[in-house]
């Protein structure tokens, strides 16, 4: 019974200051201090990992012959055994390097034509397409084909439609590039 009584008293005795618990300490080491891991993330923020280089396709991590920084638990235990990748050598970063400024340069001219593709077709004002009207008033429908045809466009420009549903003003949404998106007035007019 005193037990208790000196054990519930000491509970008490807890949320009074001066008498509160103490954390267990770190594990040391012989220097008696051991960083934390998020220490030794900011200290090495590039620690485990290495540079690998792709020999096949590898779909959501990259094509054949890209470089790229993995842990080296996923290089050993993933990329190596199944013959996806290889350690990269200083040759074949450099190599990657190049082929990453040719990407960024095919990809910036793709842009540029695009955005000259966009002011064109901005340029060009109204763009209207002739329909003939059914014996019950409704209008021939419009495919994004007929809008690329009289717009000159590619099939590789997407082109989005509104629900068109009467002769009148609509807006089209052409996608020149997956940055470059342009909205044209377009009439639907009576043949």
């Amino acid at each position: 019974m005193v037990r208790l009584s000196l054990a519930a008293g000491l509970a008490g005795l807890a949320g009074v200051a001066g008498f509160q618990r103490q954390a267990p300490p770190r594990p040391t080491t012989v220097l008696q201090y051991k960083k934390t891991a998020k220490e030794m993330r900011a200290k090495y923020p590039e620690g485990g990992k290495v540079p690998y280089v792709l020999t096949k396709d590898a779909p959501p991590h990259g094509v054949a012959g890209d470089v790229l920084k993995v842990n080296r638990g996923f290089a050993n235990n993933y990329l190596a055994p199944q013959g996806l990748g290889e350690p990269a050598s200083a040759e074949q970063i450099a190599a990657f390097e190049v082929k990453l400024a040719e990407r960024a340069a095919a990809e910036a001219a793709a842009f540029d034509a695009a955005a000259a593709q966009a002011q064109q077709l901005m340029a060009k004002g109204d763009v209207s397409i002739s329909r003939a009207a059914g014996e019950d008033g409704g209008v021939e429908a419009v495919s994004a084909q007929d809008v690329q045809q009289v717009l000159g466009l590619d099939s590789s420009a997407k082109v989005t439609l509104p629900k068109m549903d009467g002769f009148g003003d609509y807006t089209v949404t052409v996608q020149l590039h997956k940055q470059v998106k342009v909205e044209l007035p377009l009439k639907l007019v009576e043949a």
